[in-house]
């Protein structure tokens, strides 16, 4: 059986809106985007004494925001330096930019999981 692979083109527009919303709990969002029509948070936030980048499902924010763990949830940088602002927004400038190449969560695949896939056909 043949399988198709095929890659959808990112929209002009991808749907980013970058914000910074400091909630209750210290979390901070730094951007969101949708996939597959379901929104995504991505924020950091502190713990253990160090910041996370995180990539959550929007409806679960909330609750990943607070430290619990949630299905769908990525730490997409463990360990951020305190005050290095470029380099956070280097991160999510480029994480923003697979999304909107690649039209899926960046931390859900493998490009060469992609590369064995266009192989076997």
């Amino acid at each position: 059986m043949r399988t198709s692979i095929s890659r959808p083109t990112p929209p002009r527009h991808p749907p980013v809106r970058p914000r910074v919303r400091r909630s209750t709990n210290g979390a901070v969002k730094r951007a969101t985007y949708i996939v597959d029509s379901r929104p995504r948070v991505l924020f950091t936030m502190s713990a253990d004494g160090a910041s996370k980048l995180i990539d959550a499902p929007g409806e679960l924010y909330e609750t990943a925001a607070s430290g619990l763990a949630t299905p769908d949830t990525f730490i997409v940088e463990p360990q951020l330096h305190d005050g290095d602002q470029l380099e956070l927004e280097a991160i999510v400038t480029d994480y923003l930019e697979q999304v909107a190449r690649y039209s899926r969560v960046p931390m859900t695949f493998s490009r060469l999981g992609d590369f064995l896939e266009a192989l076997a056909e």
